[in-house]
């Protein structure tokens, strides 16, 4: 790192600004500030996010069945109680309208895509069962490679599927396949450039089928294929839309299931390096922000809280790296 040359004072003054509870950044470019802290009934395990056009995050939780909200000031309230949801995608600015859309995972063998008012009214518009049951991510594709539609992973019979505008069901991929242990999360439409204007999808497998896992993408007509093995259990998948933190793609997951859930930078090239850890906590979710930063939210295992990390892609304050140049010059010029 160019920093080396300010002095171990001033690294070591970088790499606090880079630590926040129990996330860690692995670089010290980074600021973290805690945005958002509440528990719930039961496990925490937030599932997706996703903002709304007022810079409302909303959070899903389907093992305590219930979706919860952060204002933008950072203020927690649960939103949906009694509401098992799953993936969760914005529809505003499309013609899917300003509503937010969530899949349910009504029970084992059924599933519902919702569409959801700000003041929290549901409508169910598409009930589905097998082989679509125990949905996952849920994106809309914004960039319009893909026909400008809502996608939806499936972690049962393993695969993709997508919504018209009035909720219609069509499949569109049958990868991965089915396979006991795990299976994909949320897709990701990438813009023409460094990743090639493609849809890209995390999978994860644990036991026999743990090397079947990576993140793959996707062409128009649903053919997969390994975008990168660096993340072989990857779980959650977020792209950097303004270039702020590198342009690059985002991912949860770990070397193996039952590893500690960590997040990694995956460059155009599909190699990753980790990028943030937690001690005792794990990463499950992310989401890029309508301000271009970065939201991480973490949780144990078999905890009831939740905790929404902000990342910022600031260095150190200007003072601080002033501070350190200043004692280097100082140093030099008594020897």
């Amino acid at each position: 790192m160019k920093v080396k040359a300010m002095g171990a004072v001033c690294v070591m003054l970088l790499v606090t600004a880079s630590a926040m509870g129990e996330l860690q950044i692995q670089e010290g470019k980074y600021q973290i500030t805690e945005y958002a802290t509440y528990s719930q009934t039961g496990l925490s395990l937030p599932k997706y996010m996703a903002f709304d056009d007022e810079g409302n995050l909303y959070i899903t939780h389907t093992y305590s069945s219930s979706v919860w909200k952060v204002t933008p000031s950072g203020t927690p309230s649960e939103f949906l109680p009694g509401v098992p949801a799953a993936g969760i995608a914005w529809g505003g600015g499309t013609a899917y309208g300003d509503y937010l859309y969530m899949t349910e995972m009504t029970d084992a063998w059924n599933g519902k895509l919702l569409k959801v008012t700000k003041s929290g009214g549901v409508t169910t518009i598409n009930s589905f069962a097998d082989p679509y049951h125990t949905p996952g991510g849920l994106t809309l594709d914004r960039v319009g490679n893909y026909g400008g539609m809502l996608y939806m992973t499936t972690n049962s019979q393993d695969r993709a599927a997508k919504f018209d505008t009035e909720g219609t069901l069509s499949q569109f991929s049958l990868f991965p396949g089915w396979y006991d242990g795990g299976g994909p999360g949320n897709v990701v439409f990438a813009p023409v450039g460094d990743y090639g204007g493609l849809m890209y999808m995390p999978v994860g497998y644990d036991g026999s089928n743990a090397s079947r896992g990576g993140i793959f993408t996707l062409d128009t007509q649903g053919q997969a294929q390994l975008f990168s093995d660096d993340v072989p259990y990857a779980m959650r998948l977020a792209l950097d839309p303004t270039g702020a933190f590198g342009g690059d793609l985002f991912a949860t997951g770990g070397p193996i299931a039952d590893s500690n859930l960590r997040l990694y930078q995956v460059d155009p090239n599909g190699s990753a390096a980790v990028f943030a850890t937690s001690d005792d906590e794990e990463i499950w979710s992310i989401v890029f922000g309508p301000d271009g930063d970065l939201y991480v939210a973490e949780a144990s295992r078999t905890g009831s809280t939740t905790t929404i990390y902000h990342v910022t892609p600031e260095p150190a304050t200007l003072s601080l790296l002033a501070l350190g140049s200043l004692a280097l010059m100082r140093r030099r010029r008594g020897r």
